[in-house]
């Protein structure tokens, strides 16, 4: 069960999840380490800044740390996209910082899976964007609010275009 509607209830099952980290031993880490893994992830994603510092500061844990290391092959991948996302995308800068930093602490981890993994996830990120480009919904979109001479649209069109070319 995660308390969903409470702040402050995440924040103290964050904490349970850190000590939880303390007392693992190796055969139980592997089961637990996707649903700690997932958990965490969903935090990191949250918009309200006290339950993403929270998930972004299990990291000063050594015990925590080592649980991600061992079980690095399952982790980065559920964990990655969400440290990704928050700092490229996080309201507050501070967080975005501490995202960054996390994820230089998992590279220094594994750098192997660290560098397969993100450059797998750059792919499919690419992927979405050209699709989303193709499309062109969101940049029509765009471009129509932006001006209403049609041959300016089509530069507009034409410049973004050129933009995204390699991605």
């Amino acid at each position: 069960f995660w308390p969903q509607t409470s702040p402050m209830k995440q924040i103290l099952f964050l904490n349970e999840i850190g000590a939880l980290t303390n007392n693992l031993n190796a055969k139980n880490s592997v089961k637990l380490c996707p649903l700690v893994s997932q958990l965490v992830a969903k935090s990191i994603s949250d918009p309200n800044y006290c339950i993403c510092e929270k998930a972004l500061m299990l990291w000063e844990s050594d015990n925590f740390m080592k649980l991600i290391h061992n079980n690095s092959t399952i982790t980065f991948p559920i964990l990655l996209p969400e440290i990704f996302k928050t700092a490229a995308t996080h309201w507050c800068i501070d967080l975005r910082s501490l995202a960054l930093n996390t994820m230089s602490l998992l590279k220094g981890c594994d750098v192997d899976t660290f560098n397969s993994f993100g450059f797998k996830f750059k792919q499919v990120e690419s992927q979405k964007v050209m699709k989303q480009i193709e499309l062109g919904s969101v940049w029509n979109q765009i471009v129509g609010n932006f001006c209403d001479d049609k041959k300016q649209k089509e530069i507009l069109k034409s410049q973004i275009a050129d933009l995204y070319v390699g991605i």
